[in-house]
């Protein structure tokens, strides 16, 4: 009698690494904008949850720079599973003003045409407001841009086309 194996499939599958340089410090408020004109710093679409009231005022540090990598998902997951792969809190929570850089370079809330069809990615991104809890801020790219959301720590993130950045 023959078992078959059953196959195993990895959380995640590295696909990039960014260098972040170092970045001056900022009111979130000023610079997470919905706006999609041709003047604006960067496009945003919209400003879904409850972003702004838990990151609207916040005061963003000085960062002095990092390096990121972006995996994709590869199966339905928690939150907590994700910060545990990826070798804990310290390297899964990263800085607005990195999410804001990654905003700038066109790296999250992408979306592209393959054969005719839209493909959205989603990125999750680990932050933690000013009181210290902890969010999964989503970008998803919508319409003509992409769009934000956060959900507190701890959800599911499904499968389909997930990313998700964290530090080196």
């Amino acid at each position: 009698m023959s078992f078959k194996k059953k196959s195993y499939t990895p959380l995640r599958r590295r696909i990039g690494e960014y260098r972040v340089p170092a970045l001056p410090g900022f009111c979130v408020s000023d610079l997470f904008v919905a706006d999609t004109s041709d003047n604006a710093r960067v496009k945003l679409e919209s400003i879904y949850a409850n972003f702004p009231e838990e990151f609207g005022s916040m005061v963003v540090a000085p960062h002095p720079g990092s390096a990121l990598f972006c995996y994709e998902l590869r199966h339905k997951v928690e939150d907590r599973n994700v910060v545990e792969a990826v070798g804990g809190v310290d390297k899964a929570f990263i800085s607005l003003a990195e999410v804001y850089w990654l905003l700038e370079q066109g790296l999250i809330g992408t979306g592209e045409r393959t054969q005719g069809a839209m493909v959205r990615w989603t990125d999750n991104l680990y932050i933690k407001n000013s009181a210290g809890q902890q969010f999964n801020v989503h970008f998803f790219f919508g319409e003509k841009a992409p769009c934000i959301s956060s959900k507190p720590f701890n959800r599911y993130i499904c499968m389909g086309k997930n990313r998700v950045w964290v530090r080196r």
